[in-house]
């Protein structure tokens, strides 16, 4: 892990108006200050949020789970009717809808990241209109691709759902500062922390709901909405009088420590 002092004392410099000019001087504040980023562990090990056209040959653009807020809600529909000298509606279901609410921090440990993090942020918000055909008409509404972990995912393959992207939005933190690069006309000013947040309405594409005679799970509803996982070990609450835990549930133990100690401080708000 890197120093805590150095990191902080890093931030606060660049947040006082530290010229860092390219990755070279990005590299100079390292060794200065015995920092180095650690959060690319979190690209390896899939923890970042991704996002993709849903049509077209846009490459898909992703960034380090530095999470802000999550929130999935589900919401069922009804049509009610009143009935003369009836005391409850008669009531006609329309429908479940989901919509999914996420926030995350973009932060960049130096300029050439803060680069490349601003031409990802400028590709997402492309990715918000539509393509039109040689005449002008719209061809494909802007669809979106979107995976993060377990949390966001198509569950009968552990890809990316599609949904409708109500927005972006968009805002540096000021606080923490921004890298400067260039001068005169073309400068350039690259923002260390930048706020994301939007809302996804879910267009699941697997089967949804029950089977009639038994209630079994239809297709693509095992595991949904998060993959729980199928286990027959009983994994212990680690409380006294507890049974002992099963091989499975020992190595489900493992298994969330090794999480924690990779994910902890990324599945955060950055910063706390």
């Amino acid at each position: 892990m890197p120093d805590k002092a150095a990191v902080d004392l890093f931030k606060k410099q660049v947040a006082a108006g530290a010229s860092t000019v390219a990755s070279g001087v990005d590299t100079f504040f390292n060794l200065l200050l015995g920092a180095y980023d650690d959060t690319e562990i979190l690209k390896k090990q899939g923890y970042t949020v991704k996002f993709e056209r849903l049509v077209g040959s846009t490459p898909p653009v992703e960034f380090k789970a530095f999470m802000t807020d999550f929130s999935d809600e589900y919401t069922t529909e009804w049509t009610p009717e009143e009935i003369f000298g009836r005391m409850d509606p008669i009531v006609t279901f329309k429908g479940t809808a989901r919509k999914i609410s996420v926030g995350w921090d973009v932060v960049s440990f130096g300029a050439a990241e803060a680069a490349e993090n601003l031409a990802n942020l400028s590709t997402l918000m492309k990715m918000l209109y539509p393509e039109f055909d040689a005449n002008g008409a719209i061809k494909t509404p802007p669809l979106f691709k979107i995976k993060f972990t377990n949390m966001i995912q198509n569950q009968t393959n552990m890809g990316s759902i599609i949904g409708a992207v109500e927005g972006f939005s968009y805002s540096p933190d000021l606080d923490s500062g921004f890298f400067s690069i260039g001068s005169g006309k073309n400068g350039k000013l690259l923002a260390q922390t930048v706020s994301m947040n939007c809302t996804i309405i879910v267009l699941h594409t697997h089967d949804l709901g029950w089977n009639e005679h038994g209630g079994a799970e239809r297709g693509g509803f095992e595991g949904f909405p998060y993959a729980l996982p199928k286990s027959s070990g009983k994994v212990s609450t680690g409380g006294s009088g507890g049974s002992a835990a099963t091989d499975t549930g020992v190595e489900a133990r493992r298994n969330e420590q090794a999480a924690r100690n990779v994910i902890g401080p990324a599945l955060v708000a950055a910063g706390r």
